[in-house]
């Protein structure tokens, strides 16, 4: 069971020192199908970078396969690394410390001014602030002295943001080392004995996310991730993706709450109490019970007709709420899972004290 602070990962293990270790006690989890088309885009911006050929059909070592509008954006980022001019270093392997490393898309430097370019080709949009940039930025400026200025800038072409696709900030070398200096203090909070687990926005796509209190935190990932995506006038394609993130987002949630009511469910049926749920019995449609010889006995109504009457027939020739008690059931379908009011929660514990 290794531990790792990992660039691409301290978004999260800088606001939760537990990822990492939850992370490694999860162990391998399946690769995403956004994750391996991300992993692609990153393959052809390497091409492009590189002047190696890059064409339609094209296929990662994932499986996944190039189309023409994964080329057009790459091409696109392609040309403004270049623009930079100077040195470029495109896949640049970088190590700020000896547990903190990574590999960095694009860095550029010319005349002092170092460039630190992080390509994204998801949706959910990434600030040029995140804390993977400023590792890189900070591996860099340990070993090139002569840099004066830092850009850390995002290119995210399908992310919809209100500054466009291409973002960036710039630091001077001191608030890179000041804010490298919080990241290692971070990163040694990961490896002490019983790091704390702080639940968040940065929950979201956490492989150490099973069997942490993190994963009820969905909500509120999915409503940062909205509050993130700014607003102004959108393309059509960027409508068009818009579309497909948000139809993502609820199936993300979708799917985490159910797999959270299914476990927290079988532990209920195993006796484990969850505070403020209980197992409520589900009702199927009241129906009558009686025959019509005995409901005719009982209430002196005839309930006789071609078929046995339901209960909205019964209700309809007059009988009263106390009539159908004694001639009506509903049965219980089965249980499931539900917030418990004040009222049944006192029932629930006062039946426990017995």
């Amino acid at each position: 069971m290794t531990i790792e602070t990992r660039p691409s990962a301290a978004h999260r293990w800088t606001k939760c020192s537990a990822a990492p270790l939850f992370a490694s006690r999860a162990g391998p989890q399946p690769t995403s199908d956004a994750a391996r088309e991300g992993t692609c885009a990153a393959w052809v911006a390497e091409l492009l970078l590189t002047d190696q050929p890059v064409e339609v059909g094209m296929t990662h070592e994932n499986g996944w396969e190039v189309d023409a509008d994964m080329i057009g954006h790459m091409q696109d980022y392609a040309e403004i690394c270049r623009a930079d001019g100077g040195e470029m270093w495109a896949e640049k392997r970088v190590r700020l410390n000896p547990r903190i490393a990574g590999t960095a898309d694009c860095i550029t430097l010319v005349d002092g001014v170092l460039t630190v370019r992080d390509l994204k080709y998801g949706f959910r949009l990434v600030a040029p602030d995140s804390p993977q940039l400023i590792i890189y930025a900070g591996a860099m400026v340990a070993g090139t002295p002569s840099v004066t200025c830092i850009r850390t800038e995002i290119y995210q072409p399908r992310g919809f943001h209100q500054d466009g696709p291409r973002r960036w900030i710039d630091w001077t070398p001191d608030q890179i080392r000041t804010k490298v200096k919080w990241i290692i203090e971070r990163a040694e909070e990961c490896y002490k004995p019983d790091p704390i687990a702080t639940p968040g926005d940065h929950c979201l796509y956490c492989d150490g996310a099973v069997g942490c209190v993190a994963l009820q935190q969905t909500t509120v990932t999915a409503m940062a991730i909205a509050v993130m995506t700014g607003h102004r006038d959108r393309t059509p394609f960027e409508m068009s993706q818009a579309l497909h993130f948000y139809r993502n987002a609820l199936e993300i949630i979708s799917a985490a709450a159910k797999a959270t009511e299914v476990e927290a469910e079988a532990r209920a049926k195993r006796g484990e109490r969850l505070p403020g749920w209980g197992l409520l019995p589900r009702f199927g449609n009241t129906r009558v019970k009686a025959s019509p010889a005995a409901i005719k006995a009982l209430t002196g109504k005839d309930a006789t007709k071609i078929v046995p009457m339901n209960v909205g027939d019964l209700k309809l020739a007059g009988l009263t709420e106390a009539q159908l008690s004694l001639i009506t059931e509903r049965p219980t379908t089965g249980h499931k899972l539900a917030p418990l009011d004040s009222d049944t929660l006192t029932r629930q514990l006062n039946r426990s004290a017995k």
